[in-house]
């Protein structure tokens, strides 16, 4: 199934996951406008097409103002772009996303799937993050750590202590990793219900940018 950046936002933020708050835009002005709304000194522009690493690709602007707001949509709006997943032919930009930018101190690898054999909820995750990690894991160059979240085989403290070490989380970021996905954790019973409500599809986060205060925002490019 084949969904677009700020669906996949909308969704995990209607489970109570954190994202950066934001919003659709099909016109340059209207880019302009939810920049201002949002207020903030940091903005992130990015074309919205089926497709991974828009951001070598040109496909993300961070900016500082309405006025370049505007005027990165400009540029994407009506125009292709190329990525590797795209092919040469490339994508038609129809849409962008406009959004609070975040000054992240660093990025993680995290998803959860169905494991085929089975049939758990599945934590899939990297110390290493950014646009190029699924190249990275094709070629063999990363190789991300898995740890099975239930059914019947709920992971101690312990487990999840060790995998967030594996993740080089240290101090308050390892430990709010470590409440988040504990069974006791309110968030842990999002994937669950997700799980449930969507025919055992799980959203996934590809990419999560850890926060100068310590949480963890979805954060797809």
């Amino acid at each position: 199934m084949n969904i677009h950046e700020f669906q996949a936002k909308n969704l995990l933020s209607s489970y109570g996951l954190s994202v950066p708050p934001g919003k659709v835009a099909i016109t340059p002005q209207e880019a302009a406008d939810i920049a201002r709304e949002l207020g903030s000194g940091m903005i992130a522009v990015k074309a919205q097409v089926h497709a991974g690493g828009r951001a070598r690709a040109g496909g993300v602007a961070i900016v500082d103002s309405p006025a370049k707001a505007k005027s990165a949509a400009e540029q994407m709006l009506g125009n292709k772009l190329v990525t590797e997943q795209t092919g040469p032919v490339g994508r038609v930009t129809k849409r962008v996303y406009v959004e609070r930018g975040i000054r992240g101190i660093r990025d993680l690898m995290i998803a959860l799937l169905v494991d085929e054999k089975s049939g758990e909820l599945t934590l899939i995750a990297s110390s290493q993050g950014g646009d190029a990690v699924e190249e990275l894991v094709r070629a063999g160059q990363l190789k991300p750590e898995r740890l099975a979240l239930g059914t019947g085989s709920v992971p101690g403290p312990d487990k999840i202590a060790a995998f967030a070490a594996r993740l080089s989380l240290e101090g308050r970021s390892q430990t709010r990793f470590r409440a988040r996905f504990s069974p006791t954790h309110p968030e842990y019973a999002v994937w669950g219900r997700s799980y449930r409500n969507r025919n055992r599809c799980i959203p996934s986060v590809n990419e999560a940018t850890g926060h100068s205060t310590s949480n963890c925002y979805a954060s797809l490019a």
